[in-house]
């Protein structure tokens, strides 16, 4: 059902609104410049799928998984991921707003250029992500990884990584990123280790 709704919106001024979808597999959706309003979907697999300039907006993904598909230049808006997986998704200049991302894991996914707006990522892994020229703006990330993430040129000014995994980073040689940011006394190591500080 959800081919034959994105095919009669598209290009229209209407959304898809207030359905919920459950156990469905999709393959190679294009979901182009489509919006979605207060929809819920829950056990779904997506692949290969495209939501690129696609609007989310109070929509809820449970338990789902995302592979091959493009988020390039998506609006989400007051939407929740809990629980799923989307590795090697593109997430290039895409805009989240008032968000909460819980328990998902986003390895080797490309965010570059995209904003974070009063997100909340709980639980997250970012391992070996591409964090690149993101702007953060009152972001809240608790206990995400990290590890090996590439965070080029993107400022965790106010940020607090206190009780996340950094090891690994990416930064400028400076680690102007990190200035400003929140760590503990461990991860303060990391970053000397970065500057080329040898602790004795």
């Amino acid at each position: 059902m959800l081919y034959e709704l994105v095919n009669s919106v598209r290009g229209t001024s209407q959304s898809i609104v207030g359905l919920e979808f459950s156990n469905e597999n999709y393959t190679e959706l294009d979901a182009f410049d489509v919006e979605l309003k207060n929809v819920s979907f829950t056990s779904c697999r997506f692949i290969d799928c495209d939501f690129t300039k696609t609007g989310f907006h109070e929509v809820s993904f449970k338990n789902c998984s995302f592979t091959g598909c493009n988020f390039t230049d998506s609006f989400w808006k007051k939407s929740l991921l809990a629980d799923c997986k989307a590795d090697g998704g593109v997430f290039c200049g895409a805009r989240l707003r008032e968000c909460s991302f819980t328990n998902s894991s986003f390895r080797y996914a490309n965010f570059a250029e995209a904003l974070f707006d009063k997100m909340n990522f709980k639980g997250c892994s970012f391992r070996e992500a591409f964090l690149t020229e993101v702007t953060l703006s009152k972001p809240v990330f608790e206990k995400c990884d990290f590890t090996c993430a590439e965070l080029f040129k993107t400022s965790l000014s106010g940020c607090d990584l206190s009780d996340c995994r950094i090891d690994g980073i990416v930064v400028s040689s400076s680690c102007k990123e990190l200035k400003g940011a929140v760590l503990d006394q461990f991860q303060t190591v990391e970053l000397a280790r970065l500057l080329g500080v040898k602790i004795k």
